[in-house]
């Protein structure tokens, strides 16, 4: 059975990480700065403890012991109930937490192995677990200043500053994960969407009452 994180009331699950690697990803991006994850070369690569230096990056195998903190129903209301020792989060509650947690020092102290000390998703972190997304309808603009048009409208991966992709572990499967680059620039603030990386699990349009509460809250977790 799967151990659970229980924690005032609420019961998330932790699975343990699949021994497997994901699929080779290609790069579907176009652009010179993004290079493809490949999985063969990253799990050849030498572990080494957590540095402070932010020119230099980390490697995951320190962490492969930990386990995947993945909850479908979790809210941005129970960001406290979320486990911060031993896990790694999935790219749905990375996205809770970061559109919650405003403290980067917050961030790095309690999930070190998801951001740095800056706050963001770490440079060399892989989709994990159930992805993040967003619903888009048309006249939306995304963070490359594309209009959706009608035919557009659907559900998309979530992009923290238009440059970390949540696109969960069936993006990386559809091989559309790209590693990103450490020395880019913030694309724009908070999270956004890119016309480019349409979810390619689509589910139904989300219940409007669901959109009000969501524009309606500007609650911040510090």
């Amino acid at each position: 059975m799967n151990p659970q994180y229980q924690e005032n009331g609420t019961v998330g699950l932790c699975v343990s990480l699949p021994a497997a690697k994901p699929a080779h990803a290609r790069a579907r991006y176009d652009t010179a700065y993004y290079h493809p994850y490949d999985a063969a070369q990253h799990s050849q690569l030498v572990p080494h403890a957590p540095v402070a230096r932010l020119t230099r990056s980390l490697d995951y195998k320190i962490y492969d012991h930990y386990l995947l903190f993945t909850d479908a129903a979790l809210t941005k209301h129970q960001i406290d109930t979320i486990p911060d020792t031993g896990v790694r989060l999935d790219d749905r509650t990375a996205a809770l937490v970061l559109e919650n947690i405003s403290d980067a020092a917050t961030l790095n102290r309690s999930w070190p192995a998801e951001f740095d000390t800056r706050g963001m998703p770490r440079a060399t972190r892989v989709p994990l677990g159930l992805a993040a997304k967003m619903w888009v309808t048309a006249g939306e603009v995304d963070v490359d200043g594309n209009v959706a048009a009608e035919d557009d409208e659907g559900w998309y991966y979530k992009w923290w500053k238009g440059l970390q992709v949540l696109m969960g572990q069936e993006g990386n499967d559809a091989g559309l994960y790209l590693i990103r680059p450490s020395h880019e620039f913030d694309q724009c603030a908070g999270m956004g969407f890119k016309l480019s990386h349409r979810a390619v699990v689509q589910e139904a349009p989300p219940a409007e009452e669901a959109e009000e509460e969501e524009e309606n809250d500007d609650e911040l977790f510090l």
